[in-house]
């Protein structure tokens, strides 16, 4: 696997392969879509977290160690992210935050 390293694993002080899981993103009008492909990996072994700007997808086999990491922007709503695990297969739904517009009074001078 091209995107292989090692890393000790802290219990055992063995080198487990660390992997990069193949993902894609999906751009739509009001969300993107995070497509993650885990073969093998019961759904107990992921982990999915937000923290600041970041998304991150990891988790341990015990054989393999894997781990992505993504960069959210403003635009993500934060607290509307969903995620769905079938077949191996990871599915994130990040929505765009609703735009807001507010108008302004002019005061006379």
């Amino acid at each position: 696997m091209p995107n292989e390293l090692t890393k000790a694993d802290e219990e055992s002080n063995q080198a487990l392969p660390i992997a990069q899981p193949k993902a894609d993103v999906y751009e739509g009008d009001d969300r993107a879509m995070l497509v993650a492909e885990l073969p093998g990996v019961p759904k107990e072994k992921v982990e999915l977290k937000v923290e600041r700007d970041r998304l991150t997808i990891q988790g341990d086999t015990g054989k393999l160690r894997f781990e992505r990491s993504f960069t959210l922007n403003e635009a993500i709503d934060r607290d509307a992210i969903e995620a769905r695990y079938s077949n191996g297969v990871l599915r994130v739904t990040l929505p765009f935050r609703k735009p807001t517009s507010q108008r302004i009074s002019i005061q006379a001078a």
